[in-house]
């Protein structure tokens, strides 16, 4: 039965390649539907299936072909942690194709996108499930290939440059990868993943590396990382074809929340038993995960682009997240993830169906008064915000609930640092956050009057999708916290990524209130400036003028410079 989450987007990948006429490319769209749909729902049985067997947590293997007894078989690998990643992954895919079926249909544009999206969705699933550090690389090397036709549209030069620049980041990082691959193989004899964390004297083979002895699983563990690194630097640091201006509402999407976000967590929950292995490195991604948090929490203060301002949110965020697995806490971490999923998954769909209506505009500086004409989707889009922010009833934050439990649960040393980076990190991503939305749906709109005044919300079928994402925001939540929280996390998640079952796990269900209100007070706190600087301060300038106007607007400029 669980084969068949390969077999739906598989299917759909082949319709998509035969010729079809333009007046059957609704069905194809259905079809599309229907089979990310049944495979969201099979991942949905499969985790339901495996949560029920209690702490007996299987590890299913579907050998497929075997080269060599002792080295490579291609399996899938089937357990509670990867039926999570899973289950959100299909889960936005079945949403971005329900929503791409009235964005494709008005914009006319063919079957390559479907084909391009099962792909995708595809090597996704392919490395989730992997087995092995081999089988693992070919499926990057799928991610890649369906990335590089997502985004490669226009015929230029300047995307022909682009393009040979990321070929080129590409290989360097697959040789990086294979090298790491090699060291690992010498160590334990072995690519496969339970051979190799199982192993706990790996630390013992020490070599020496530019004048330096270091562990060889520590060289392994820096080419692993340094190797991800250069896979997605393009993502944010370069100006590549990957840059976010450049694609559609449903390819962003489905690349950022359904493979790029998801991608990177897997990536450092996958191989963080070897990380644990050598703690000079996780001693060191400690203070880099801190810097990340606050450096893309920066970067969104320094623009006007929305589509940019929601991705280096979504980086910060995840650089939370990895900040919290690096204490050890799996269960908030992975608890944080889904929470944070469903709410930036909610933010680029309704911002950018905002987007859609304006012909596209992404400024937020243009964008304005969009309430009036969508009062719909600016409740949708508080109710994604909420959710980030942690308002109570939200998924956000019971999630948030785990972090706080986290951090009481933190060493001594680094209690402190851990609360305050919490507290700043929620106060400024609530800001910034609340700041767009209220110049996008309350400010003055600065745009073309002509395109303003034909926007409308008439999509039944978007809404549809919003109300049920919605409805995710609000129970979510509620539903999985005593899976991730408490008694059952311990031997859900502890046991299986991290080799030792006496890892302490700290409810947050016996966390006073005061505690308990902790992030959510101080967001509180970032959406009552940001609705001071936005909402009340410029009522009381246009309709009072007030003696100190240019000074409020010159510490304003400066406060927004950060």
């Amino acid at each position: 039965m669980e084969i068949f989450i390969f077999i739906f987007p598989i299917l759909s990948f082949f319709i998509s390649l035969f010729p079809i006429s333009s007046k059957y490319l609704n069905i194809v769209f259905i079809i599309y539907c229907f089979c990310m749909i049944f495979s969201f729902c099979l991942s949905v049985y499969l985790f339901i299936k495996l949560f029920q067997l209690n702490n007996d947590i299987p590890l299913y293997f579907y050998p497929l072909f075997q080269f060599n007894k002792d080295f490579i078989a291609w399996s899938l690998r089937l357990d509670i942690y990867v039926s999570t990643f899973i289950s959100i992954i299909t889960f936005v895919s079945s949403l971005v194709a329900i929503y791409s079926i009235n964005f494709f249909k008005e914009r006319n544009l063919n079957l390559r996108l479907i084909r391009n999206f099962s792909l995708l969705l595809i090597g996704m699933l392919t490395i989730i499930t992997s087995n092995n550090l081999i089988q693992f690389f070919i499926a990057w090397q799928i991610i890649l290939f369906s990335f590089y036709l997502l985004v490669h549209r226009k015929n230029t030069n300047v995307t022909y440059i682009n393009s040979s620049k990321i070929f080129l980041h590409n290989r360097i990082s697959d040789l990086v990868f294979l090298l790491s691959v090699y060291l690992l193989y010498t160590l334990n004899n072995s690519i496969y993943f339970e051979n190799i964390f199982e192993n706990n004297n790996i630390v013992d083979n020490d070599i020496l590396f530019w004048g330096i002895t270091i562990s060889r699983a520590e060289l392994a563990v820096f080419l692993l990382f340094f190797s991800c690194l250069l896979r997605f630097r393009q993502f944010f640091i370069s100006n590549c074809i990957y840059d976010v201006k450049n694609l559609n509402t449903p390819t962003l999407t489905l690349v950022f929340c359904s493979v790029l976000l998801p991608l990177i967590i897997f990536y450092t929950f996958r191989f963080f038993p070897l990380i644990a292995f050598t703690p000079n490195f996780l001693n060191t991604m400690i203070p880099l995960s801190v810097c990340l948090i606050f450096i893309f929490i920066y970067l969104s203060f320094n623009t006007t682009n929305i589509k940019s301002v929601i991705s280096y949110l979504a980086f910060s965020q995840v650089s939370i997240i990895f900040y919290i697995f690096c204490l050890k806490e799996y269960h908030a971490a992975i608890f944080y993830f889904i929470t944070f999923s469903l709410s930036i998954t909610m933010l680029y769909l309704c911002l950018g169906y905002v987007m859609s209506k304006l012909n596209n505009v992404s400024n937020v500086k243009v964008m304005g008064g969009i309430v009036v004409k969508m009062p719909a989707m600016f409740l949708f889009t508080l109710m994604a915000f909420f959710s980030t922010s942690g308002v109570p009833f939200f998924s956000g934050f019971y999630s948030h609930e785990a972090i706080i439990s986290t951090f009481h649960n933190s060493e001594q040393a680094i209690l402190i640092p851990s609360i305050l980076i919490g507290l700043s990190a929620s106060f400024l991503i609530s800001y910034v956050l609340l700041k767009n939305i209220i110049l996008i749906f309350l400010g003055k709109n600065k745009g073309n009057i002509h395109e303003f005044n034909k926007i409308n919300e008439n999509s039944s079928t978007n809404k549809l999708i919003f109300f049920c994402l919605g409805l995710c925001l609000v129970l979510t939540g509620w539903l999985t916290k005593n899976i991730f929280d408490g008694i059952n996390a311990e031997y859900l998640w502890s046991s299986l990524i991290y080799n030792d079952i006496n890892l302490p796990i700290y409810s947050a269900s016996i966390l006073s209130d005061k505690v308990r209100y902790f992030l959510m007070f101080f967001s509180f706190l970032g959406m009552l400036l940001a609705i001071l600087n936005y909402i009340i301060m410029p009522f009381i300038l246009n309709n009072y003028k007030l003696k100190y106007y240019r000074i409020f607007i010159s510490y304003n400029k400066y406060f927004l410079r950060f």
